[in-house]
């Protein structure tokens, strides 16, 4: 099997899936390179190539899994290895060269002296970070995407103790997970990702839904890849000479037609054009404030193509 030629086949789709596992682009990148490395080291076990994009993504899933895992332990392995390894008095300026008059040490003081010490500490320590994050938002940026809405929820997918968000319909809106607000989409799936059982959802204008999923990676990872977010079908990157180039579309183009149907979301452009694989539909697009119609044809290696391509694919290409 030729690694290289299943690997820039498939890597795109898996990318946009680890998007919606992973939360954001940054660590769907990270977890995509990851994932190919495994793959590569381990493709003798694959023994159907056609599998390849499968096996992959679930290769992603469980590197994106422990990558939240890791993301959520990281202060207490830090603090672990620094008292391990002796560090933690270098930190905080090394040994006494003056001896201390025992009667000044901590435990010597009143509880209620202690207790005002432990809290203020806590305390700085928490304005300090919240300080330092809020300067970095600001400077640096965080990517999120501005939605909650669900554009439709792929109920066979559900993992057990997720069976209610099937009754959820194309527009309704998670407001809460646990009764904590949620506001964009990767807040929702972190939150969805790592809420232990019971998990109450927030619908906006609907009662909370329950779920019981178990707390483990296949069924959490389940659970975030059922769920799509609303957005426009807008087409953002053309690759040149690739098939979505080929068959007329421009970066900036808005899909809002495909034969009669009316496009609303970029989940519902794509479910369309993957059932149409090989057949000619009339697209409508909105294109500098003008209606355009495009008759692409549609060859089953060009399927994936008419998505948003890969970042780091994308540059390849130029």
């Amino acid at each position: 099997m030729n690694f290289e030629e299943l690997a820039n086949e498939n890597k795109d789709a898996v990318y946009r899936q680890m998007v919606r596992v992973c939360g954001n682009r940054e660590d769907a990148e990270d977890v995509l390179i990851e994932a190919l490395l495994k793959a590569y080291r381990n493709l003798e076990k694959l023994r159907d190539s056609k599998a390849f994009r499968a096996w992959l993504a679930q290769i992603a899933r469980r590197v994106c899994w422990q990558l939240k895992e890791r993301e959520a332990l990281l202060p207490l392995m830090q603090l672990s290895t620094l008292e391990e390894e002796g560090t933690t008095q270098a930190l905080e300026g090394g040994a006494a060269t003056v001896p201390i008059d025992p009667e000044r040490v901590f435990e010597k003081r009143p509880r209620w002296a202690r207790g005002i010490i432990l809290v203020a500490g806590v305390t700085m320590n928490a304005l300090f970070a919240i300080f330092v994050y809020t300067v970095l938002a600001g400077t640096v940026g965080v990517t999120r995407t501005p939605t909650t809405q669900i554009d439709s929820v792929w109920a066979s997918a559900l993992p057990r103790g997720a069976e209610a968000l099937a009754s959820l319909h194309r527009g309704d809106r998670i407001t809460s997970v646990n009764g904590a607000t949620v506001t964009t989409w990767e807040d929702m799936l972190e939150r969805l990702l790592t809420t232990p059982p019971p998990i109450q959802v927030g619908i906006a204008g609907r009662a909370p839904l329950t779920l019981t999923v178990a707390m483990d990676e296949a069924s959490r990872t389940a659970l975030a890849s059922a769920i799509d977010q609303s957005l426009p079908a807008d087409i953002h990157d053309v690759v040149a000479g690739g098939p979505a180039a080929r068959a007329g579309f421009h970066a900036g183009d808005r899909v809002v037609l495909v034969n009669s149907d009316s496009i609303v979301s970029w989940s519902q452009f794509t479910r369309i054009i993957r059932a149409s694989v090989g057949k000619e539909l009339t697209v409508g697009l909105l294109r500098d404030g003008a209606e355009v119609s495009l008759f692409p044809p549609l060859a089953g290696e060009e399927v994936d193509a008419v998505d948003e391509p890969h970042p780091v694919a994308a540059r390849a290409h130029e």
